[in-house]
Order: structure tokens, then C-alpha cells, then sequence
């Protein structure tokens, strides 16, 4: 399973590391993706990334709801707010 944040405003920081977790938002309730489980990547242009997210075999997170929390710009703001990311 992938997320993909794109078309940031600004150039981010390519040393930039933002954390994520995961909360239960209407799938199964007793089964929610472990944030240990995901990777970010940049992209090229550092405007865009990917978290890849490893899911059990016998799970499909399909309800899961991702925070992301951290980002930061090449001018070196970082992110106050969280941003919400909803499975599609």
C-alpha cells in the first residue's frame, strides 16, 4: 500500500524525516497499520513523496486513516500542522 503527498507548495528538505502513524477510521477495528512498517521515499524534485507501507498478508488497512506530522522546507520551516491521509 502506498501514499503518495504531491505538489507541495514549497521545495522540501531532502534531509527532512517526517514521523506517521496510523488510526482506525471505519475498517476493521481490531487490526491497524503499524507505522514501523512504512518507508518514505522523496522524489527527485523533493515536492512529492511516497510512504510504501508493508501489509500483512491476511490484512488489507483499507481503513485506515495516516497522520504525518514533521515536514519541512528547504528554507528550513517545518510543518505545524498535521496533515490526514485516507486510504483510496
Amino acid at each position: 500500500m502506498a501514499f503518495r503527498l504531491i505538489n507541495q507548495v514549497e521545495y522540501c528538505d531532502s534531509q527532512s524525516e517526517p514521523r506517521w502513524g496510523f488510526v482506525e477510521n471505519g475498517g476493521d477495528s481490531t487490526f491497524v497499520l503499524s507505522p514501523l512498517d512504512g518507508s518514505w521515499e522523496w522524489d527527485e524534485n523533493y515536492r512529492n513523496g511516497t510512504l510504501n507501507v508493508l501489509v500483512p498478508a491476511d490484512s488489507d488497512g483499507s481503513g485506515d486513516r495516516l497522520w504525518m506530522i514533521g515536514l519541512r522546507d528547504a528554507s528550513g520551516n517545518v510543518q505545524s500542522d498535521t496533515t490526514w491521509l485516507d486510504t483510496i
